[in-house]
């Protein structure tokens, strides 16, 4: 516990210094969300990660830090809460500062009152009053009752806006159109060589914020030293990861690239000095695959085995 407030402080602490992000996507939700991101794993250890991002710091006269708590399975939310709770009490941050995002999983959505459980259950085990955000993890399972529970658990008090994960334009259409409250994210994976343009369509057209997991692909793809996006960095004194952060960013993403080292973490972040041209966009929009290279949502083994992987809570 005590290693992961200290994990935790340095970090946000760093983050005060190193934050420049110009811009936050509100749309369907109550608050601004980070346009910018980065998905940090705090140690192989907790099994957690944590998302840090700035809200417009140098807008205001004292910089904030927006952090987004995702718990994984089998992680320790309890002690990743009291970490925060800590921190706060500590004076490194305000509560109103932070943005902090879960997860259901697909375990928790098969039957009406499942995933608003787990959302109560979640907040219990991190001693927070509630979340900013709260996501389904896939389009699996019960997930149009899911999504009930989740209007239920807003209503309640209990997440300030709720989203989706993983879920295709299709699926996505389908669930704004009989729902009562449209979500406010869609998360999926989407990086130059997995463009999502049809999804990132649609998204805007139902005023829901995209966000971009995997945003450097996992490092497939060659990504980091590519040639197009190494000659557009050269340009502007950028790295081939930048240009391709900045190209997501400059098309409407908010983003949340991983990392475990400070550095990076703060090359990630350093995307604000330049912009793409319209060509440069297009070269690099030109790379798509049409699909992903991580993972396949329509390898029906895949799907199955989501539907019956269960974590201890």
């Amino acid at each position: 516990m005590q290693r992961m407030y200290e994990l935790l402080c340095h970090f946000i602490q760093k983050m005060y210094q190193f934050f420049t992000q110009k811009g936050d996507l509100k749309w369907n939700l109550p608050h601004s969300i980070p346009a910018p991101g980065c998905l940090w794993k705090a140690s192989a250890s907790t099994r957690s990660q944590i998302l840090m991002s700035a809200k417009s710091p140098f807008m205001k006269p004292s910089r904030q830090v927006t952090a987004s708590l995702i718990p994984q399975p089998l992680t320790t939310e309890s002690a990743l809460g009291k970490a925060v709770k800590r921190a706060i009490a500590d004076g490194l941050v305000k509560r109103e500062d932070l943005f902090i995002t879960t997860k259901a999983w697909v375990q928790d959505m098969h039957k009406a009152g499942d995933t608003y459980a787990s959302v109560k259950r979640s907040l219990a085990l991190s001693g927070l009053d509630y979340f900013d955000l709260v996501l389904l993890h896939q389009a699996m399972g019960d997930y149009f009752t899911a999504y009930r529970d989740l209007e239920k658990a807003a209503k309640d008090g209990l997440t300030k806006a709720i989203g989706v994960s993983n879920y295709f334009p299709s699926i996505l259409v389908n669930l704004c159109e009989n729902v009562e409250i449209i979500p406010a994210v869609n998360q999926i994976e989407a990086h130059s060589f997995f463009t999502r343009e049809e999804d990132l369509r649609v998204m805007k057209s139902y005023g829901i914020v995209p966000q971009a997991w995997s945003p450097l692909a996992e490092g497939n793809y060659g990504i980091f030293t590519d040639p197009d996006l190494t000659a557009i960095g050269k340009k502007y004194g950028k790295t081939a990861a930048q240009v391709a952060l900045r190209w997501n960013v400059q098309r409407g993403f908010s983003i949340i690239p991983k990392s475990t080292h400070e550095e990076r973490i703060k090359e990630n972040l350093d995307i604000w000095d330049f912009a793409l041209t319209e060509d440069e966009m297009k070269t690099i929009s030109a790379k798509d695959k049409g699909k992903s290279g991580i993972i396949s949502h329509f390898d029906p083994d895949l799907v199955k085995n989501l539907n019956h992987l269960s974590f201890e809570h």
